[in-house]
């Protein structure tokens, strides 16, 4: 764990990591030595980053499992290579998507909440469909979950997102076909590595709820029942502390304020993140179906029984 935490800080998160995700120091040592290795061997691939936090995000997510992981890590180089103008040249200080964050459509709160995760801010005012585009809107939102996933406790607590949809319009869904955005929300959630724990939506236009049934008919049953729609701010106050939001919705710092810290942290991954795309994948013959990789996930059961016991399926994710 990072060492900057306190001991009983850092205590805790190993305990959480341990329940949630079967991680204990044998297992992430032996299952990082495996990635590693397969990383090395494998030639579909180039340029794979090896450092633990990078592969670290992808475990955790997958809960140590090998071939899961494998999966996902190769899906998540797929989609950076079918839609490079959405998923590389990822870059705080490229002028659209500094604005975004200036401008407040998209940042993280600076505060965790009562389960120490980070909480995203979504504000669809702030995105003008004549102005910026879907390939705009998808860079900033896979920046933001990219920098979170530097945070080695944000790899194991997840993030929880609230968006203020208030002026979502007709003219914010025409800047996507509708497969294009059906094909990002279903390979998304696929490819990349963030624990989503908590959607709370505030102000769904009703007039497009049939964009948000859509949505939701993209993404696991999981997924969706981690939705939860809101009316007022009173409601959303019942799931999200108001201390995590800006001054604007009730909180106690301003957004400008919050919006500055972030891009603090955005700086400082920026090289990290923009080193990403020396990745990339030659071959996607290794992607298989979730059924194949399934059957490769119990296929390797007899693999962790002698390190970590039952690899049995946690239903606590």
């Amino acid at each position: 764990m990072p060492s900057n935490r306190s001991e009983e800080e850092a205590e805790s998160l190993a305990e959480l990591a341990k329940r949630e995700l079967r991680e204990t120091p044998d297992v992430k040592l032996h299952a990082l030595v495996f990635m590693k290795g397969w990383i090395r061997q494998n030639s579909d691939i180039v340029n794979v980053k090896t450092d633990d936090v990078f592969l670290l995000r992808f475990l955790r997510t997958k809960k140590y499992s090998l071939p899961m992981t494998q999966q996902m890590l190769l899906k998540w180089l797929n989609l950076r290579k079918c839609y490079p103008n959405m998923c590389k040249h990822l870059d705080c200080l490229e002028t659209n998507t500094r604005d975004l964050i200036d401008n407040g459509y998209v940042y993280a709160s600076p505060f965790r909440d009562e389960a120490g995760r980070r909480i995203v801010l979504y504000n669809a005012q702030k995105f003008d469909p004549m102005k910026y585009t879907c390939e705009d809107m998808a860079r900033i939102h896979i920046l933001t979950y990219e920098a979170l996933l530097e945070d080695e406790e944000n790899q194991i607590r997840g993030v929880v997102h609230v968006g203020d949809l208030r002026g979502l319009s007709a003219s914010h869904i025409s800047c996507w076909s509708p497969e294009l955005f059906a094909r990002m929300i279903r390979w998304g959630e696929q490819s990349m590595p963030l624990r989503h724990k908590e959607i709370h939506l505030l102000n769904v236009p009703f007039a497009l709820k049939y964009v948000y049934d859509f949505a939701k008919s993209m993404i696991s049953q999981k997924m969706g029942s981690r939705i939860t729609l809101h009316n007022t701010m009173h409601s959303v106050y019942s799931s999200i502390p108001s201390r995590c939001l800006p001054k604007e919705y009730g909180g106690n710092m301003p957004m400008d304020e919050m919006i500055a810290k972030w891009k603090g942290e955005l700086l400082h991954h920026r090289a990290t993140i923009q080193s990403f795309d020396k990745m990339d994948i030659l071959n996607t013959d290794g992607i298989k179906s979730s059924k194949r990789t399934a059957d490769l996930n119990n296929n390797m059961e007899l693999h962790y029984k002698g390190m970590s016991g039952s690899f049995r399926k946690l239903e606590i994710d």
